[in-house]
């Protein structure tokens, strides 16, 4: 990588800032010309970037950091700026693909392959890809044709989280000794002691946390008590959380988490393949019960970005009775719902197929997404009644 020192001008901060001037300056002439009901005069500024440059990317000259990790901002020097609606979210089929020649553009001519993805609760994401034949003409077959099934836990994407909330319990629930006169700092809840000769023992943080007194006070006295247990409490609370045992606990939470997500990524494309292929995800939205937010729209959200770069297409599909009806039936058109005789199995009451109950989600969401692919419709088994029109 080079530098801004190197001979790039182009993006140190005053042509940066250059940029920006010129761009409010050009914001306020359209608006102005926008009131007088004139046309604009002025041509919007062009983002600084240099084509003739050995090195793509350029880093800045600023750079943060939490004592743990260092983030460095770096430029592309082959690309022009991307304006905020290159990073919409996922969008639903009928607006990105809405008829078969934005299809053909997009894919350069080829039918892609398709993904179908059910998010649920204890399986964050099924996945599964239909793998027909070469010569497929795009109609149903006379069996059933292989599938790839992949399933994504909720418990493997959230396992670095609990596993980092319980050695942080551990640690606050330590209790330290201390010598008389001994300072009182708070390295002595992180680190381990000899307590041979210690005559004190402290409270540990979390007995510290509950003694503090809630933000609800009735009386002036009770509240000019509460004030004092916070201030005298609150300074040693802050010492402790603010030591490197902590830090380095909640960077090494924060790497797990990410290596877990890019896991997961990862064997999703790798299931893609190098090929550009359309992954369908249902619309459906889900709450965890163990006081931890949802991962299932910021893991989708992660992958879309990744897939998008690599020349995938993320949509999203409406998952109307796609958990209720039998994929191998609805590929022929066929309305029959499965029967769950278990908990994790279904079996279609028309064909007797067994499936895996989350596979049932992600085979028939990648039929739509098929269907869509050939003629902009659903399989009929999976279609929306037509709404009564009001008088």
């Amino acid at each position: 990588m080079g530098s801004i020192a190197d001979s790039m001008p182009e993006f140190g901060y005053p042509a940066l800032q250059g940029y920006v001037n010129r761009r409010i300056a050009f914001n306020k002439a359209a608006a102005s010309a926008r009131d007088r009901g004139i046309p604009c005069s002025q041509a919007p500024p062009v983002f600084p970037m240099n084509s003739h440059s050995s090195s793509r990317y350029v880093i800045n000259n600023f750079i943060r950091t939490d004592g743990m990790e260092l983030q460095v901002l770096a430029y592309d020097t082959r690309h022009r700026y991307q304006h905020a609606s290159a990073f919409d979210p996922v969008m639903r089929i009928e607006k990105v693909l809405p008829d078969h020649a934005t299809i053909m553009r997009i894919f350069n001519d080829q039918t892609p392959k398709c993904i179908g993805w059910d998010p649920g609760e204890l399986v964050s994401a099924a996945l599964c890809m239909i793998h027909h034949a070469d010569n497929w003409d795009r109609q149903p077959e006379a069996q059933d044709p292989p599938l790839s099934n992949l399933l994504i836990r909720r418990s493997a994407l959230y396992s670095p989280t609990k596993s980092a909330r319980a050695d942080r319990e551990r640690l606050k629930n330590r209790s330290p000794a201390v010598q008389a006169k001994e300072a009182i700092t708070g390295d002595l809840w992180v680190q381990e002691q000899d307590s041979t000769a210690a005559t004190l023992r402290l409270p540990s943080i979390s007995d510290m946390e509950s003694a503090l007194p809630s933000k609800e006070q009735y009386t002036v006295d009770e509240f000019e008590q509460a004030l004092l247990v916070r201030l005298s409490m609150e300074p040693l609370l802050r010492e402790v959380y603010s030591t490197s045992r902590f830090q380095k606990d909640r960077w090494a939470e924060k790497r797990a988490k990410r290596a877990e997500l890019h896991m997961a990524v990862d064997a999703i494309l790798r299931m893609c393949g190098p090929e550009p292929c359309s992954i369908a995800v249902g619309n459906g939205t889900f709450r965890t019960g163990f006081n931890l937010a949802s991962k299932h729209e910021c893991f989708k959200t992660h992958f879309a970005k990744k897939a998008r770069a690599l020349g995938h297409v993320v949509v999203l599909v409406d998952e109307f009775l796609t958990s209720t009806m039998c994929p191998s039936c609805a590929a022929h058109d066929v309305r029959s719902r499965v029967a769950k005789p278990t908990q994790r199995s279904c079996v279609c009451v028309e064909c007797g197929r067994w499936i895996n109950r989350d596979s049932v989600g992600a085979q028939n969401i990648a039929l739509i997404a098929e269907r869509w692919m050939t003629d902009q419709t659903r399989p009929l088994p999976l279609e929306r009644p037509a709404q009564p029109s009001q008088l």
